[in-house]
């Protein structure tokens, strides 16, 4: 990302200030998962990619980051194995405003009742870490 096309987090940092507010909509037929840092906008969120399965979502008016979408969740960023797997900001070489990274880790879930439960089971953790 270059420097005039920064994405920023101070909205996203105020909000965790509050206490964690991500909330997570799977679409299972699609296999996408939706996670949004803050609470729900009605502004146009736009999408960036910073690996083959992870994208940002953004503010369009301003460029904070309100969430991400992860992408072949379950068919492709998942574990096949069981066990856990850490996902960071980090590895995808991708540097946010105010931000030092973001830790996603998840674990593989073989037995599962709802599909949407199993997608609640299967994070551990999601963590920023504010600069």
């Amino acid at each position: 990302m270059s420097a005039n096309d920064q994405l920023k987090t101070k909205y996203w940092r105020e909000t965790a200030k509050q206490g964690p507010a991500q909330t997570y909509d799977y679409d299972a037929e699609l296999d996408v998962l939706y996670i949004y840092f803050t609470p729900t906008n009605k502004e146009r969120i736009i999408t960036r990619f910073v690996d083959a399965h992870v994208a940002l979502l953004y503010r369009y008016f301003d460029k904070e980051v309100v969430g991400m979408r992860i992408e072949d969740f379950e068919k492709g960023f998942l574990p096949s194995t069981p066990g856990a797997k850490v996902w960071r900001l980090s590895n995808a070489g991708v540097k946010l405003d105010g931000m030092c990274d973001i830790v996603f880790a998840v674990e593989k879930n073989f037995s599962s009742s709802r599909k949407t439960d199993a997608v609640d089971r299967q994070i551990k953790a999601l963590e920023p870490v504010f600069a």
